[in-house]
């Protein structure tokens, strides 16, 4: 059973990396509104969900693994990109801001002349 659709599979994907066009039959998708917030009867309290087949899902992890492939190797990232990238989350960058923020700040309180004027959330430094 397997072998009989690997075949054809391999052509549709192999056509459609080359010509760099997805069938038009692998763009169907099932879509179902999920309820968010607030009154049920208003459309804008849902959000839309796409079910889409497991051999469309397939060719998006063969794109998706080929063209970050592309970019890693190519150095085409940005050191700090987060939010799509393995071990680099949103949360991550979160973090990463305050910890460099509360460095930047310490190295601040830590030179000559440094003050803190609190009720206006400045910081102001001045070299002599």
């Amino acid at each position: 059973m397997a072998s009989r659709i690997i075949e054809p599979l391999l052509y549709i994907y192999s056509l459609s990396f080359s010509t760099g066009v997805v069938p038009d039959k692998l763009k169907v998708a099932k879509v179902i509104p999920i309820y968010k917030k607030g009154e049920r009867c208003s459309t804008s309290n849902y959000r839309p969900i796409s079910l889409l087949s497991l051999f469309t899902k397939l060719l998006e992890k063969l794109i998706h693994k080929r063209l970050y492939s592309f970019l890693q190797k190519n150095n085409v990232l940005y050191q700090y990109q987060f939010g799509f990238r393995k071990n680099y989350s949103t949360s991550l960058a979160l973090c990463l801001m305050f910890v460099f923020g509360l460095i930047f700040f310490i190295f601040l309180l830590s030179t000559d002349n440094c003050t803190v004027v609190s009720y206006s959330s400045e910081v102001s430094c001045k070299r002599y």
